[in-house]
C-alpha cells in the first residue's frame, strides 16, 4: 500500500482512537458511529461524522472486501479512508460557513468501513489508501446467508468490551480435578463450530455453572504468564464472578483456557471479550 500523502490532521497522540463504535443492527447489518482515529501507519487521521451502515451481503465499500460471507467466522471491521481528498469536518464547516454550508471540496472517497477475514489488512477498494481496525464481528451458520451473532460493544477509546446476546457454550461435561484445557475457538452442543473468541491478544469473560457445590479454577493455557482465577460456585447457577481470564490470542495459536472443578459436571460459556485496538 502506498503511504497516505497527507500529514496527520490531529495531535491527539500515537495511534489514538475515538468513537467509531460498532453496533449490531440486524442479521446482516451493522451501524458504525462517527469518530476519528489514526490510520494503521500512524500517518493520517480517518474522520467520520455520520452513521455508516455496513451490510455483509454487499461487496466493497461498507460491505465485505472480497468474496461472499462465510459461516462461523470472525470478521475484522475496519474504518477506511482516502488521503487523496480532504478530510472535512462537515458539521464544523457548516457552522463556520452558514451562507454556504456545502461549499467545501467534495470527497470522492468519503470515510467508510469494510469487513475482512484478514486481521492485519483488508483488501482496500479503489481510491482508498488508509485503514484501521475498529472491531470484530462473528457470523453463524444460517442458510443461505450467514447472520451476524448479536452483540453489544462498550467503549469509545482504544479498548472495547464485547458481550454476546447469547453466550457461546464451549464446555458441557464432567468436571476435572486436574487442570484441563478447553478451546474457546469452537463451541459445542447447539453452538458447535461457532468460534467464541477472535484470535487477538486480550481478555475473555467466561461464565461457569456447576451441578454441585464446588470450586472452579480458571487460568490461561499459557500458565507461564498468567495466574489462575478461582471462584466458589453454587449448583445450578451461573457464575461470571469477574472471571476475566487473560488469554494469549494469536492467529497461529488456539485460543484456550484451563479449568479444574472440584466436583460434579461443569458448563462454561464465553460471554464476551476485551478487544484492544492497538
Amino acid at each position: 500500500m502506498v503511504a497516505p500523502n497527507s500529514p496527520a490532521l490531529s495531535a491527539a497522540g500515537f495511534r489514538y482512537m475515538r468513537g467509531w463504535e460498532v453496533s449490531y443492527l440486524d442479521n446482516t447489518q451493522l451501524l458504525i458511529y462517527g469518530g476519528s482515529c489514526r490510520d494503521s501507519q500512524n500517518i493520517n487521521d480517518i474522520v467520520n461524522n455520520v452513521v455508516i451502515t455496513v451490510d455483509l451481503t454487499k461487496s466493497g465499500v461498507n460491505g465485505i472486501d472480497s468474496g461472499v460471507v462465510q459461516a462461523n467466522k470472525h470478521y475484522a471491521v475496519y474504518a477506511i479512508g482516502s488521503s487523496n481528498n480532504p478530510n472535512v469536518d462537515v458539521v464544523a464547516y457548516a457552522a463556520a460557513n452558514p451562507l454556504n454550508p456545502n461549499g467545501y471540496a467534495p470527497n470522492l472517497y468519503p470515510p467508510a468501513c469494510i469487513l475482512s477475514l484478514s486481521f492485519e489488512k483488508p483488501e482496500l477498494p479503489f481510491g482508498y489508501d488508509m485503514y484501521r481496525r475498529i472491531g470484530f464481528v462473528r457470523t453463524d451458520n444460517a442458510a443461505p446467508t450467514p447472520h451476524f451473532l448479536p452483540f453489544v460493544q462498550y467503549g469509545v477509546g482504544s479498548e472495547r468490551r464485547y458481550y454476546y446476546t447469547n453466550p457461546v457454550l464451549v464446555l458441557d461435561g464432567p468436571g476435572a480435578i486436574v487442570n484441563t484445557q478447553v478451546l474457546l475457538e469452537v463451541g459445542v452442543g447447539a453452538d458447535v463450530g461457532v468460534p467464541a473468541c477472535p484470535p487477538i491478544r486480550g481478555e475473555v469473560l467466561v461464565q461457569v455453572r456447576l451441578s454441585v457445590v464446588g470450586d472452579v479454577r480458571l487460568q490461561s493455557a499459557d500458565t507461564s504468564s498468567v495466574t489462575g482465577v478461582v471462584c466458589a460456585a453454587l449448583p445450578g447457577a451461573d457464575h461470571p464472578s469477574s472471571l476475566y481470564v487473560p488469554t494469549q490470542f494469536a492467529t497461529a495459536t488456539a485460543v484456550a483456557i484451563k479449568y479444574a472443578a472440584s466436583a460434579g459436571d461443569i458448563k462454561i460459556h464465553v460471554v464476551g471479550f476485551l478487544d484492544s485496538l492497538v
